[in-house]
């Protein structure tokens, strides 16, 4: 899964938590264990 992330990486991306809020920001890292 971490290759399909890399793509986004210093893109623009909108989250959607499990309690309904979006958070739109610029993606600048994540863990590479998941």
């Amino acid at each position: 899964m971490s290759s399909s992330l890399e793509s986004y990486v210093n893109h623009t991306v909108s989250v959607i938590t499990a309690d309904g809020r979006q958070i739109v920001g610029t993606l600048k890292g994540f863990d590479q264990t998941v």
